[in-house]
């Protein structure tokens, strides 16, 4: 019940509805307005990364939901029919030359990631209810602790998904780019800070799940490319996809992914 407590104060949601956001069909966001003291730091993300992951252990909502999981509901929804090279080859060659390497295996570890196989290990896993998006700008320090913020991500799901979205978001840049020595760095980091919490399958498949983050990142940069109508500076995109692509590559080559 410590865990509860704890947990009712560092969100901003009543703690009996946690998850249980989808009512007739409809899904709805909770949200509450918190003034911020100080700035949030790496150090308030790896706080709420600690009390997220153990009050998902001890509260049992593994137990209760882990049968009704399904992971199409979340990582098939936004990767289906988005990423194609052969798009990027004939419409982006400044981001296709050069990066044909990477191009392949992102396409590769997609096969993976919808194969039979990875699935059943995945299923394996432990899960939970899990923010989703934990970065700085949805985690406010107030004057009665930490506060999450922006829920559209919230889901279901393995517990170790909460801890890639961190990842990235200390090894980012101030011009929002992925610096991959950085990147290594934060992922030793973040992998000691939970060491007492995760299971050895979860260890295993922590890389995977990272670099399946990048994968989302890089189809919706693709996707917002392909859609013109929605972007408002391309060069911008570009330049976050060419980085996210050579982050991936660094990542790969650093802790020799076979893909």
């Amino acid at each position: 019940m410590e865990n509860l407590r704890s947990l009712r104060r560092f969100t901003s949601l009543p703690v009996e509805l946690l998850g249980d956001f989808k009512q007739d069909n409809d899904i709805y966001g909770i949200w509450e307005y918190a003034a911020a003291t100080r700035t949030t730091t790496n150090q308030d993300l790896d706080e709420a990364l600690l009390e997220l992951m153990t009050a998902t252990v001890t509260c049992g909502w593994k137990q209760a939901c882990q049968a009704n999981t399904k992971l199409d509901s979340f990582f098939k929804k936004h990767l289906r029919d988005r990423f194609n090279i052969d798009y990027i080859k004939e419409n982006h060659p400044e981001v296709y030359k050069g990066q044909e390497s990477i191009l392949t295996k992102q396409k590769e570890l997609e096969k993976l990631f919808f194969s039979k196989t990875f699935k059943e290990e995945y299923d394996k896993l432990p899960h939970g209810f899990i923010h989703g998006d934990l970065k700085h700008d949805n985690l406010i320090v107030t004057k009665d602790g930490l506060k999450l913020i922006d829920f559209d991500e919230s889901r279901i799901d393995a517990r170790l998904c909460e801890m890639t979205r961190p990842i990235m978001a200390k090894s980012l840049n101030a011009e929002g780019m992925i610096q991959p020595k950085r990147l290594r760095e934060e992922f030793i980091a973040t992998k000691k800070l939970t060491e007492q919490i995760l299971l050895p399958l979860e260890e295993k498949m922590l890389i995977t799940m990272l670099l399946f983050q990048f994968l989302l990142a890089n189809s919706r940069y693709l996707f917002y490319l392909r859609t013109p109508e929605k972007v408002h500076n391309k060069e911008h995109y570009i330049r976050k996809l060419n980085n996210r692509l050579q982050a991936m590559s660094a990542l790969i080559d650093y802790f020799s992914v076979s893909v």
